[in-house]
């Protein structure tokens, strides 16, 4: 699967399909972006949040793996390949693996929310 095709098929499950993930992720992020500040220092809060947003995310994705082939680190590999996709669906996925994306992402939709 080339990183084009992998980009469609994530934000058809996230966008389309029956999981409505995108709802959940919006709803959670606009739920907990009020923790979030523009400071440099990180808060506690902020890994409390993060192990919930990682826990809810992949219980979401497993299946979703399982269905395209791919196991955690093909998948994880393929999101950051497609990085240059300009898909906000592989950057809130890359939130998972990576504390200083989920930050920043959490402290953009703060941004918005206020």
């Amino acid at each position: 699967m080339d990183v084009k095709e992998f980009v469609q098929k994530i934000e058809e499950w996230f966008y389309e399909s029956d999981s409505n993930l995108d709802k959940v992720v919006q709803d959670w992020a606009k739920e907990n972006c009020k923790e979030f500040t523009d400071d440099e220092e990180h808060k506690l809060v902020y890994t409390k949040l993060y192990n919930d947003y990682q826990n809810m995310l992949e219980s979401h994705l497993e299946g979703f793996m399982k269905t395209i082939g791919l196991d955690q680190q093909q998948f994880v590999d393929m999101c950051k390949q497609s990085m240059d996709s300009d898909s906000s669906v592989v950057e809130m996925i890359l939130a998972v693996a990576e504390f200083d994306v989920f930050v920043a992402m959490m402290q953009q939709q703060a941004a918005e929310a206020s």
